[in-house]
């Protein structure tokens, strides 16, 4: 016990006592052995005190990526977080929040710090709420977590420094249940309005729905007016409610010439659900009512700044970005920045579960087979349930889970829970709640009569539980049967049944840290607010049996996900064989999302650029609701790159873009020459520099940077997952930079890289739009260019071979004995080839050069020719939102045509 107290007593005090702020290795065993000196300690010998110290830099060790965000530069916002301004943030709401945050041990150093650094960029992109800054603003935004990864942190942190950097109005939109509101209302009670630990004597913020939520009395309770105070409101995604909030706002003294002129932020907390115009395509044009209340309650203030925040962001960013109306504004397409939130490194989720480990021999989920009879997928709302075996062995494994928290000395100091969501009906929860309450009623009689008994009738009555553990525990664990045995006999009283839905008047009050609580033992049944939000507390026993179809749905269902620090092993999901394959699909989609924004982020580019693509589901599941999916589009996508040519062929017209563009070019031709000490030759005629055996991961990163317009090659995700997926083959390239030595209208000058001296090449400028322009022909590459990389003996072989072919043609003169396409080089064996190219654009020929007249650029393109492959591809489907159908020429031509269109000859 005394090895307890001791982690106790460091983690109260934030691990360093000793040496606070250090959380070196160093710095820890000090702080550890320097509380161990105390008398309540004497009894720890040095294998504990070792042990305490792993485990608290264990702790200490945690990390957290920084956010990647993607930000709207075209309008004329002014960054207004300056090192000064943000001074205020060390003395007010969020630095009591992050003490808080600190003196809980929630979070390791390193994790606090990004939350301060991630919340710091977030506020930024908001409006500045400067009094003396007359304009008005509207700014818009989408933060992307993951499923109970701690996006209620993250915004409880973010209004924390709204309220100190001068925000006078919060609004919370919670959920649309009213367990969801209280709980998030409780945690910004306890992290902001009525912070349980005040280092800042800061003014306490005015909440109108502290006990109530947003109701008619509330327009009574207490008058909006100019204060000093912020003016906080915690409220449901409930239209009544919201037209409550319109009314009292818009009642206020303040509100004149239909403004209120003060800045305002509101947080959509699960953006994606309820907010969403569901009417687009519709013969009434008004959007839904809950999307409208918002837009409204926007339009009130004069500064609003909107952030939505979801794990589940598909069908926010299918919002139609062109949306507007006059009385109630633009629809929440978050067109000013989009931030993904990375969790910490201990986060238990999607990717750990069915990505990283194979989930079919996974320790952690168990297959559910015997449900049909008892409680099928699809059924009605008069269904009677029954509880199958596998529910009456997830119950058992409960108990056992209670027990072993007893033996790590955590059960006095954790809140567990075991969550059961199988039906959406409210009342076959309840009827399943009553089904349960009496197979737990049957399980305590077997306990209390047998437990304290050591006979062999007795141990035989209770090897539904010992059979539970050799089946399900026993292989993983330390702990031993005996042992789980006793401990049963100190927590089995302790688990209580709840259901978790609007009809239910059950309390659930988790300790959640609190010292005047005790922690609890929870088996929780729901639906709807079970898959939206509400937290379910040491979650480790999940039952789920839901037949959903939409994508976004059923990884909120996913309340396992989060921070299982202590007990990840004892962790259990059951569910069905199906349920399996959807997630494994959902969690890759998840990630790409996060991959197309970190990509997005590197590129620099602009929400109103996501060109979002989400593969389609062969196991019919949907993206999200058919009707959440506002202007996106199914596209059939042919990403089979075998002998194939592509190329840049469109670009940006950013003029900035391009520079990036043309500096990424040489920086690749800067770091190839350090290796390879070349000069420019003529390769099968053709001058240029050709480097060999170049590593796939440069070409990638050429690729990946590179910013196209080309519908072929943007984005390029489809073409790095065809790559990676052959990395065998496709490991080693040939790169060549063509250099034109020939003065004429069609190649222009020299430009220098590094030493090398390189040649641009000439091409006609055919479109010229308002975000990007298009070379004539829809080609780059000369003929014969494929040749490159290839010897001289097995150029001749192909030429002879496709003569061979040909030869009826060629003696009727049909066609030219040296008219062989380029495709006949793309042969077996070869390496790929990307080829780059430093151009210079004109109007028409007679015209001068129509580029930068800075003679230190060039238009840089690429293109690749690939050799054929031994592995096959299907074309893929996906929805893509309406900016990748623009970026990509898609509103009339159907990719598939435009593949075909590029032929397969290059040209």
């Amino acid at each position: 016990m005394d090895l307890k107290k001791l982690l106790q007593r460091l983690s109260q005090n934030h691990l360093h006592i000793a040496f606070p702020g250090d959380s070196s290795e160093e710095a820890i065993e000090h702080s550890v052995r320097f509380n161990s000196q105390a008398p309540n300690f004497s009894s720890l010998n040095e294998e504990d005190i070792q042990e305490v110290i792993l485990k608290i830099q264990e702790i200490e060790g945690i990390d957290m990526d920084i956010c990647s965000t993607i930000e709207d530069d075209s309008e004329n916002f002014e960054e207004w977080l300056t090192p000064e301004r943000k001074q205020v943030l060390n003395e007010g709401y969020w630095s009591n929040y992050k003490n808080l945050l600190s003196k809980k041990g929630s979070f390791s150093d390193n994790v606090l710090t990004t939350i301060g650094l991630d919340t710091d960029r977030i506020i930024s992109k908001c409006g500045d709420p400067d009094p003396t800054k007359k304009n008005g603003w509207d700014r818009k935004g989408l933060v992307i977590g993951s499923v109970q990864s701690g996006k209620t942190a993250n915004y409880i942190a973010l209004i924390t420094k709204a309220a100190d950097l001068g925000y006078k109005v919060i609004i919370v939109i919670a959920g649309r249940d009213n367990n969801l509101r209280e709980q998030t209302q409780k945690r910004i009670n306890d992290g902001f309005i009525k912070p349980k630990i005040i280092i800042n004597d800061v003014k306490e913020p005015v909440s109108i729905t502290d006990k109530f939520d947003f109701d008619a009395p509330a327009l009574e309770r207490l008058k909006f007016s100019r204060d000093e105070k912020p003016v906080v409101a915690v409220i449901k995604k409930n239209t009544n409610v919201l037209n409550n909030v319109k009314s009292y706002f818009s009642s206020s003294k303040l509100f004149r010439d239909g403004k209120i002129n003060l800045p305002m932020i509101l947080i959509d907390d699960e953006a994606d659900n309820a907010s969403i115009n569901t009417k687009y395509g519709s013969d009434n044009d008004d959007p839904t009512r809950i999307n409208k209340d918002i837009r409204e309650i926007l339009n009130i203030f004069t500064k609003s700044s909107y952030i939505g925040y979801t794990a589940t962001p598909f069908a926010n960013i299918f919002i139609d970005p062109d949306d507007k109306d006059e009385m109630i504004g633009g629809d929440l397409f978050p067109k000013n920045f989009i931030t993904r939130i990375s969790p910490p490194t201990n986060y238990f989720g999607p990717k750990k579960i069915f990505l990283d480990d194979d989930p079919y021999n996974s320790n952690t989920i168990e297959k559910i087979t015997d449900n049909e009879d008892y409680i099928p997928l699809k059924h009605k709302k008069v269904l009677e349930p029954k509880i199958p075996t596998s529910l009456k062995e997830a119950i058992i494994a409960f108990y056992l889970v209670n027990a072993i928290f007893y033996l790590r000395d955590i059960f006095d100091s954790k809140d567990v829970s075991m969550m059961i969501n199988v039906s959406l009906f409210t009342s076959v929860q309840e009827q399943l709640k009553l089904e349960i309450t009496r197979e737990k009623d049957r399980l305590d009689n077997l306990l209390r009569h047998n437990l304290f008994l050591e006979n062999e009738d007795a141990k035989n009555r209770l090897k539904i539980f010992e059979d539970v553990f050799i089946k399900y525990y026993s292989n993983n664990i330390k702990e031993k049967w005996p042992d789980i045995k006793n401990a049963i006999k100190k927590t089995y009283l302790r688990i209580e049944i709840k259901s978790i839905n609007q009809e239910s008047s059950d309390p659930v009050e988790y300790k959640d840290g609190d010292p005047k609580i005790k922690a609890k033992s929870y088996i929780v049944i729901g639906g709807h607010s079970l898959s939206r939000g509400f937290t379910v507390h040491g979650l480790a026993i999940t039952y789920i049996l839901r037949n959903t179809q939409m994508c976004d749905t059923l990884l909120q269902m996913g309340r396992w996900f989060g921070y299982r620090d202590g007990y990840e092993d004892l962790c259990k999901i059951w569910m069905t064989l199906n349920a399996i394959d959807f997630y494994q699909f959902i969690a890759e989609e998840v990630n790409n999302i996060g991959e197309q924004v970190k990509q997005m982020e590197r590129l620099k580019k602009s929400p109103l650029e996501f060109g979002l693509m989400v593969r389609d589901n062969p196991l019919s599941l949907h993206i999200t609701a058919l009707n959440k999916m506002g202007v996106g589009q199914k596209r059939t996508i042919n990403v089979s790159l075998s002998s194939r040519f592509i190329e840049t062929t469109t670009l940006p017209k950013d003029k900035n873009i391009l520079k990036r563009n043309f500096d990424l070019s040489k920086k690749l031709i800067n770091a190839l020459s350090l290796n390879q000490k070349i000069s420019v030759e003529k390769h099968h005629g053709l001058p240029g520099l050709l480097f060999k055996e170049v590593s796939i991961n440069d070409i990638e990163d050429f690729i990946c940077e590179f910013v196209s317009r080309s519908p072929l090659t943007n984005p390029i995700e489809p073409i790095i997952k065809y790559i990676n997926d052959r990395s065998d083959e496709l490991s080693s390239w040939d790169v060549f930079v063509t250099s034109p030595r020939k003065k004429s209208r069609y190649a222009f000058r020299n430009i220098k890289v590094g030493d090398i001296s390189i040649g641009t090449s000439g091409r006609q400028l055919i479109i010229a739009s308002d975000d990007k322009i298009k070379f004539a022909n829809g080609k780059i590459s000369g003929r014969y260019i494929e040749k490159v990389g290839l010897s001289e003996l097995a150029v001749e072989n192909e030429i002879n071979k496709w003569r061979d072919q040909n030869r009826l043609k060629i003696l009727k003169n049909e066609i030219d004995k040296d008219g062989y396409p380029d495709s006949i080089f793309r042969v077996k064996g070869r390496k790929p080839l990307l080829v780059l190219h430093f151009i210079d654009l004109f109007k028409d020929t007679d015209s001068l050069r129509y580029s930068f007249e800075d003679n230190d650029f060039a238009h840089a393109t690429w293109s690749i020719s690939f050799p054929p492959t031994k592995k096959h591809q299907e074309a893929t489907q996906y929805f893509v939102n309406k900016t990748w159908r623009q970026m990509n020429f898609f509103d009339n031509l159907e990719s598939n045509e435009l593949i075909e269109l590029k032929g397969s000859d290059g040209s």
